[in-house]
């Protein structure tokens, strides 16, 4: 067993989208790593839909440049404001 869930051999992820509603999605995704759990468990998170922007920041470096991509946002919004 190497400790970290999602790198052993046997690791299984199984993921499942599924609409309830005309805004809602319910994600859920089930982990199976018999080597580091005793059983398989579900998650499942509810997502509402939304006119907001989103900003991806799942990855490390997405992390890091999240600042940068703001920021450049922030800048467009105030040159867009000081045109009209």
């Amino acid at each position: 067993m190497n400790g970290i869930v999602g790198r052993g051999k046997d690791f299984k992820l199984t993921e499942r989208l599924t609409r309830t509603s005309d805004s809602r999605l319910l994600y859920e995704y089930t982990i199976d790593e018999p080597n580091t759990f005793t059983k398989p468990f579900t998650v499942a998170i509810s997502m509402k839909a939304s006119e907001e922007q989103l900003f991806e920041y799942a990855c490390h470096e997405g992390n890091h440049s999240m600042a940068g991509m703001l920021g450049g946002a922030r800048t467009l919004e105030r040159e867009e404001a000081a045109r009209n």
